[in-house]
């Protein structure tokens, strides 16, 4: 089964919006998150950032939060000429100006898995067919596959310091399921319309053990344990997020 881009829109519970504007999103949000799987990592960087770049009119400072993104930032900036630079580490004065965008990169590898592109700021979820991300994301959906995660947040300063989190919260068909203690070794097993999804946490990590969905890319995402962080699977409906103490009311396990 495939579920189609605008099921997996719904799936989170929110409208799929065109992205119209950049500058009007970044001036009402604080951070803009761009999810990208694909088996060419440096090229598909390359686009999305010549993207931000020719949507905002603004210099975009970028750094690297692990290995593999300073390896493919280093190319994918030598395919740009001008409006995106190497940050420092914690680029933040770049912005002072209002004339600059500072944000962060994370790639990793991972098993092999559909190709794709997210778009998320506040609760709210942008196709990425529409707008100004169209083009590269007709090149990534054209992909047969994907070995990498690009993760870019525009206009975020987290360089991988993150808060770890306490708890992770289960969401089923858009409504909170409950929640798991990360710091107990324990799992869950949820019935789903697919067949059943299993969730496990461990030393303060959370990840998706056992799925039926076709493709398990919420699998091939591997473990988080950061606030914020998410396993989505979108043809079961279930989506497990990283959360802190206040944020809990209920457990679960």
């Amino acid at each position: 089964m495939k579920i189609s881009r605008r099921d997996f829109l719904k799936v989170l519970g929110v409208s799929a919006l065109p992205l119209l504007n950049l500058n009007n999103i970044l001036r009402d949000e604080k951070e803009f998150d761009i999810t990208i799987l694909t088996s060419k990592p440096v090229e598909s960087l390359t686009e999305v950032l010549k993207a931000v770049n020719s949507n905002t009119g603004k210099n975009i400072f970028v750094h690297g939060i692990n290995n593999e993104a300073e390896n493919v930032l280093k190319f994918a900036l030598n395919r740009i000429n001008r409006g995106v630079y190497k940050g420092s580490k914690i680029p933040i004065l770049s912005s002072l100006s209002g004339k600059s965008i500072i944000s962060v990169v994370e790639v990793k590898r991972i098993n092999s898995t559909e190709p794709g592109l997210t778009l998320t700021y506040g609760n709210k979820i942008v196709d990425p067919r529409k707008g100004l991300f169209s083009s590269v994301s007709k090149k990534i959906y054209a992909e047969k596959s994907a070995a990498y995660e690009i993760r870019v947040k525009i206009n975020s300063t987290d360089t991988g310091n993150g808060k770890r989190g306490e708890k992770a919260k289960i969401s089923v068909n858009g409504k909170t399921y409950g929640y798991l203690d990360l710091k107990k070794n324990t799992s869950i097993t949820l019935p789903t319309n697919l067949g059943k999804i299993k969730v496990a946490t461990f030393s303060g990590k959370v990840r998706v053990e056992e799925s039926s969905c076709k493709h398990k890319i919420c699998m091939h995402r591997g473990i988080i344990s950061n606030q914020g962080e998410r396993l989505i699977c979108a043809p079961q409906k279930v989506v497990v997020e990283v959360v802190g103490k206040s944020m809990v009311d209920a457990i679960v396990g």
